[in-house]
């Protein structure tokens, strides 16, 4: 009854291999799990430093912006300074074309007077 044995040894060994095959497949699972456990750790780090880089990126925006602002006012007081300095500027000029036409006038008189006084 040599044959029995054969068959039981057998069935053993196909129950060891599909043992074995099972042992390889979980081990494989492990091993992709824990791949993918390490890429989503890796692409939660990511996902978290690019939201800090986009939150210093807004920041540094806002504040740009600010300067932009700040600028903006500057032109706009600039603007009327000038606006205010060329009223004066007009004011001035107007003021000298006065005094000219004044003086004009005094030099005139005062050489009608002096002919009068040399026909005299």
């Amino acid at each position: 009854n040599g044959g029995g044995g054969d068959v039981e040894e057998a069935k053993f060994a196909k129950l060891e291999d599909e043992n074995r095959q099972l042992v390889e497949s979980y081990e494989k699972l492990r091993t992709s799990a824990k791949e993918k456990d390490a890429w989503m750790k890796n692409a939660e780090e990511i996902m978290e430093t690019l939201q800090e880089e986009s939150e210093a990126a807004q920041g540094e925006r806002d504040a740009l912006l600010g300067e932009i602002e700040l600028l903006k006012s500057d032109i706009v007081s600039k603007d009327k300074w000038m606006a205010s300095a060329q009223t004066s500027l007009e004011g001035l000029a107007n003021d000298k074309t006065e005094l000219t036409a004044k003086l004009e006038d005094a030099a005139r008189t005062d050489k009608d007077s002096h002919l009068k006084g040399e026909n005299e």
